[in-house]
C-alpha cells in the first residue's frame, strides 16, 4: 500500500523516473511479501509541486492503485505494461497568481483594490474622502483619518451656528409656538382643516418675520450618517487590516490595528463627550437637559461611550477622540457670549421665571382638555351613527346574515357571561324579589377617569381664578398711581 501511494505521488507529478522500477506483483494476500517490500517514497521536490498543482485527475491517482490490487496472480507481469496516465504539469500554479496583499501599490481606488467597496453613500464618501486626503497629500492614514473628521466638522459649523442661533431667536415665543402647534393638531383630530391651515399659516408667518428657516435646522444632523459612514470604513480598515495601518506610528502606539495599550483614547473621546453636553447645558435652553432624564444622560453617554469604544481599534479610537474634541470646541464657541457675539449670534436669552412657565402649561391643558372632548365627542357620534337602526328593505340578504349572525354570537356571550357568574356565585342579575338589577352606569375605569378629569378641571378654574386675581390687582395699582401722584404735586 505505501508503495501504490509513492507511485500515485509520481504519477501525479507527471515523472516515473525518479524511483525504482516494479517488475513484478505479487498477491495481495501474502502479508509477509508487502512487510519485505522495499518503501517508495517520492522526493521532496515533488511533493512540494504535488502541494500547488491542481491540475491532477482522478485517473491518474486510481491507475496505479488498481494495477496493483487489480492483481492477484503471482506471474510475472512486464515492468511496460503499467497503464499509468501522464498528466503534463501546470506551468504557474493558482498561488502563483495572487498578489500579497502586501506588494498592491497605493494609487486612487487602492481600498476598493483590496476589498473595501461600499457601492455608494455616507460610507463610500468618507471612504473617497480618506483616501482622497491619504494619496494626494502624502499623509499616513492615520492622519487622513483625522483630517477628515476634522472637515466634516468644519464643514457642518456654519450649519450649526445657524441651528443655535434659530434656537436662541425663537426661546422667547417657544410657548406661543407650542400652543399654536397644538391647536392645529386639536383642528386636524376634529376634522377642521379650515382652521388648521389658518394657524399654519399664522406659524409660518412667524418664522418669517424672526427670519428662522426650520429646513436649516436639521443640516447638522449630517453629522450622524457621515459619522457612521467613517466608523464603517476606519474599522473595515483595520480588519483587513490594511498594511500601513499596522507599521504606522501615532504617538505611543505601534499598531493602529489594535486597540490603545493606555486606553487614554478612549478616555478623551469620552471626556469631550461629557463636557459636550455640560456646556450645552449650562445655557438653559435645553429644556430636557434640565430634567432628570437630562442630567442622567449627561453622565450616562460618556459612561456608555468609553465601554464601546475601549477595545475598538486605535485608528477607530483615534477618530472618536478627535471628533470629540472638536464637538466641544463647537460647543464652547457657540455657547460663550463673546464668540457668539463674533459670529454675529443673537445674545444668549434668559430663562423664563416659574410664573411664566405656569401660565404656558395651564395654557397647554386647557387645549390638550378640548383636543381630549373633542376627540371624546368624534367617538362617541361615530358609535351612535354605527348603532342607528338599519332599514331591513335597503339590506342585502348577505347584510341582513351577518346582522343576525353578530346579533346570536352577542346573545350567546351574553348567556355564556351569565352561566359563568351563576357557576361563580357572582351573579347578581336577580335582585331577592326576582325583579332584573340595574347594571352600573360607569365601570370603575370609567370612574377613575371621570375622577381625573374633575381634578384637572379644578387645577384649570384655580388657575383661572388666580389669574383674574392677579389683574384685578393690577388694575387697582395702576388706578392709584395717579391719584397718588397728584398728591404729591398739591
Amino acid at each position: 500500500m505505501l508503495g501504490s501511494r509513492a507511485l500515485s505521488r509520481y504519477a501525479v507529478a507527471g515523472k516515473t523516473g525518479g524511483f525504482r522500477p516494479v517488475n513484478t506483483f505479487v498477491s495481495a494476500r501474502s502479508l509477509s511479501h508487502i512487510a519485505s517490500r522495499p518503501n517508495l517514497a517520492a522526493g521532496r521536490e515533488h511533493r512540494a509541486r504535488l502541494q500547488v498543482n491542481l491540475s491532477w485527475t482522478l485517473a491518474a491517482v486510481s491507475g496505479s492503485s488498481f494495477a496493483r490490487f487489480n492483481s492477484t496472480s503471482t506471474n510475472n507481469v512486464p515492468a511496460g505494461s503499467e497503464n499509468v496516465t501522464q498528466v503534463p504539469a501546470s506551468d504557474h500554479s493558482l498561488l502563483e497568481d495572487v498578489m500579497p496583499i502586501s506588494q498592491i501599490p497605493e494609487r486612487l481606488g487602492y481600498l476598493k483594490d483590496l476589498g473595501l467597496d461600499y457601492g455608494w453613500g455616507p460610507s463610500a464618501f468618507m471612504e473617497w474622502m480618506i483616501e482622497h486626503i491619504h494619496m494626494m497629500s502624502g499623509i499616513p492614514w492615520w492622519a487622513s483619518i483625522v483630517a477628515s473628521a476634522a472637515l466634516v466638522r468644519l464643514a457642518l459649523f456654519k450649519p450649526a451656528v445657524t441651528a443655535a442661533n434659530n434656537a436662541s431667536i425663537t426661546v422667547p415665543i417657544k410657548d406661543k409656538v407650542k400652543i399654536l402647534r397644538t391647536q392645529r393638531h386639536m383642528y386636524l383630530t376634529q376634522g377642521k382643516q379650515l382652521e388648521a391651515a389658518k394657524v399654519k399659516e399664522e406659524l409660518d408667518t412667524i418664522h418669517k418675520d424672526l427670519g428662522i428657516s426650520v429646513w436649516k435646522n436639521f443640516l447638522p444632523i449630517l453629522q450622524i450618517p457621515l459619522g457612521f459612514g467613517c466608523f464603517r470604513v476606519v474599522r473595515g480598515m483595520t480588519s483587513l487590516p490594511v498594511p500601513a495601518l499596522a507599521s504606522e506610528h501615532a504617538a505611543w502606539i505601534t499598531d493602529l490595528t489594535t486597540y490603545d495599550p493606555l486606553f487614554l483614547l478612549p478616555l478623551t473621546a469620552s471626556a469631550m463627550t461629557y463636557f459636550s453636553l455640560k456646556k450645552g447645558a449650562e445655557t438653559g435652553m435645553n429644556e430636557m437637559m434640565q430634567s432628570s432624564l437630562g442630567k442622567g444622560m449627561m453622565v450616562g453617554l460618556p459612561v456608555l461611550s468609553m465601554a464601546f469604544i475601549s477595545f475598538q481599534p486605535a485608528a477607530l479610537q483615534l477618530y472618536f477622540a478627535t471628533s470629540g474634541a472638536l464637538a466641544f470646541v463647537q460647543a464652547y464657541l457657540i455657547n460663550t457670549p463673546s464668540t457668539r457675539a463674533m459670529l454675529g449670534m443673537v445674545p444668549i436669552p434668559s430663562p423664563q421665571s416659574a410664573q411664566e412657565i405656569e401660565q404656558s402649561r395651564a395654557q397647554l391643558r386647557m387645549i390638550q382638555t378640548e383636543t381630549a372632548a373633542a376627540w371624546a365627542q368624534k367617538l362617541k357620534d361615530k358609535t351612535e351613527m354605527q348603532a342607528l337602526p338599519t332599514k331591513e328593505d335597503n339590506m342585502s340578504r348577505i347584510d341582513k346574515m351577518m346582522a343576525n349572525a353578530k346579533k346570536e354570537i352577542a346573545n350567546m356571550k351574553t348567556e355564556m357571561n351569565e352561566k359563568m357568574g351563576e357557576m361563580q356565585g357572582k351573579s347578581n342579575s336577580i335582585n331577592a324579589d326576582g325583579s332584573p338589577t340595574v347594571k352600573p352606569r360607569l365601570t370603575d375605569e370609567q370612574k377613575k377617569q371621570a375622577q381625573a378629569y374633575k381634578v384637572l378641571r379644578d387645577e384649570e378654574d384655580k388657575a383661572r381664578y388666580e389669574q383674574r386675581i392677579a389683574g384685578t390687582r393690577g388694575r387697582a395699582i395702576n388706578k392709584r398711581r395717579p391719584s397718588s401722584s397728584n398728591s404729591k404735586r398739591q
